[in-house]
């Protein structure tokens, strides 16, 4: 159902026109250092990734799987944001050096997330099972993985269950109280990128990221609207096929 929003009820702030103003309060914008932050967007805005649950075991792992030269598969999803999501931590990986593959289940056989067909197959390519945008839910499907010998890592950013799966590492915005709750699934996983290589080096990935903010419909405030607004340019003048 969609979501009416009120009309803007009068307002006031310093330095404002008192119609920006009442648009800003509108918003949950109240003060006018809030009000700066809104509509000037930067990298200053950003959280620090590590502030993520799961982000420091994640990124040991990630690690010590290009040390011993272990393969990683990257499990996404079939939409914008799963695929953006898979290409971001694709880049990453591989300028670490860190040897790795993407699957994309099919929509119409497989459906929306990690299967057991999948994870029996992906067990004999890989050492490292790493979801992207899905596996929150995967109770079944990671005790597989596991019990195959394969190290899960989950990044997913959908609706928490009451039992969340026994993976090695879990990367998730809305566990441990992470600043910005409502990332997507490629969002996550440019925070992801940003812990792993640094924020300036995965600042390459933002028109991704961007792209997958967008279209996968999450709410344009605090750190989305910094992904969203400086991800844009940044696709005006990408060197990407797509």
């Amino acid at each position: 159902m969609r979501k009416l929003t009120p009309r803007a009820t009068p307002y006031t702030l310093p330095g404002y026109p008192d119609y920006l103003a009442a648009l800003l309060h509108a918003r949950g914008i109240s003060t006018v250092e809030d009000a700066q932050d809104y509509l000037n967007p930067s990298v200053d805005q950003l959280h620090n990734p590590f502030l993520m649950h799961g982000m420091k075991e994640a990124c040991a792992l990630v690690r010590q799987a290009g040390e011993q030269g272990l393969i990683v598969a990257v499990y996404g999803d079939y939409d914008a944001d799963g695929v953006c999501a898979s290409a971001i931590i694709l880049e990453a990986l591989g300028k670490m050096g860190v040897k790795a593959f993407s699957y994309i289940p099919t929509r119409q056989s497989e459906g929306y997330g990690l299967n057991l067909d999948a994870v029996q197959v992906l067990a004999k390519q890989a050492a490292v099972l790493l979801s992207v945008d899905c596996g929150i839910t995967a109770v079944e499907e990671v005790a597989l993985a596991k019990s195959l010998g394969l190290r899960v890592i989950i990044t997913d950013h959908h609706t928490l269950p009451e039992t969340l799966p026994d993976a090695d590492a879990i990367i998730h915005p809305q566990l441990a109280g992470y600043p910005e709750p409502h990332l997507c699934g490629a969002g996550v996983a440019w925070k992801f990128a940003c812990a792993l290589l640094g924020q300036p080096e995965a600042q390459n990935s933002l028109d991704l990221a961007a792209l997958a903010t967008v279209a996968d419909m999450v709410p344009l405030q605090g750190e989305n609207r910094v992904i969203v607004s400086l991800g844009l340019p940044a696709i005006q003048h990408t060197q990407r096929l797509g």
